[in-house]
């Protein structure tokens, strides 16, 4: 499942636990919540962000969902130097993109 997108309405929130549940998917907005500094996220499956990204920790996991959150709006996503093995799905998701940037990252797939 998805975290809802209205988690951005908790503009206060600098600490999330998720541990242990069923989560596939964090929403790119998640990327704008201004003091959200630790995110727990142990033992669910999620694809989105990529598992390259996750491994690198919440700073790193909201950059990375902040490009993609920008990108919707702006037609370009940069998602350089995120260890990516392959063209993330979420990113294939973004109809209007005009511009991709996927520089010094490790993909092998497209």
């Amino acid at each position: 499942s998805v975290v809802p997108e209205e988690i951005i309405d908790l503009t206060g929130l600098k600490k999330l636990a998720l541990d242990h549940n069923l989560l596939t998917e964090l929403p790119p907005a998640m990327g704008t919540m201004p003091l959200l500094r630790s995110m727990k996220l142990h033992s669910n499956d999620i694809k989105s962000p990529p598992k390259e990204v996750n491994l690198q920790g919440t700073t790193v996991q909201l950059n990375y969902l902040k490009a993609l959150h920008d990108g919707k709006r702006a037609e370009r996503v940069v998602i350089d130097s995120f260890d990516l093995l392959e063209l993330p799905k979420e990113v294939c998701r973004l109809t209007a993109l005009v511009s991709l940037s996927l520089n010094d990252n490790q993909v092998r797939v497209m």
